[in-house]
């Protein structure tokens, strides 16, 4: 039996059915023989988990063992491609938001040209909220109105 494209979950369901189906016709299979036919059939993705299952330093793992073992891998696995696919996604929007020129609403000028308040011998100074300082204490007009 191979895995393909089938879940963890799918594939070691279809083994322990074919194992019990064989069981029940007097033909019963160890475990540890049914865990050795299930990693020989794993997917290439799972090969680093297949090695530390068949080379486990506790002992050889019960079927239900090595299963846990590679659910908890395919989650991680798929835990990685959604961290993987978002992080291309975010460079994505960046580079086309970096190449876009038609800017509306809230652009902001680029850092270098921006003045941070403080204000310049007494007088007024620019800042990168679109307000202007009073030049005394470096607070906005707008905000010594509202405080």
């Amino acid at each position: 039996m191979m895995q393909v494209d089938s879940s963890i979950t799918e594939y070691c369901s279809s083994m322990k059915t074919l194992a019990d189906t064989l069981r029940d016709i007097s033909h019963p299979i160890q475990d540890s023989q049914l865990v050795l036919n299930l990693l020989r059939g794993l997917s290439p993705h799972f090969s680093n988990t297949a090695d530390d299952i068949a080379n486990s330093t506790l002992g050889f793992p019960s079927f239900a063992q090595a299963w846990d073992m590679l659910t908890l891998k395919e989650l991680r696995l798929a835990n990685e491609e959604k961290v993987s696919n978002s992080t291309a996604l975010l460079t994505r929007n960046s580079s086309l938001s970096s190449i876009s020129s038609g800017c509306t609403g809230g652009c902001r000028p680029p850092s270098s040209s921006a003045q941070t308040g403080g204000g310049t011998s007494g007088g007024a100074s620019g800042s990168s909220s679109g307000g202007h300082t009073d030049g005394s204490n470096g607070k906005m007009k707008w905000q010594q109105k509202m405080g």
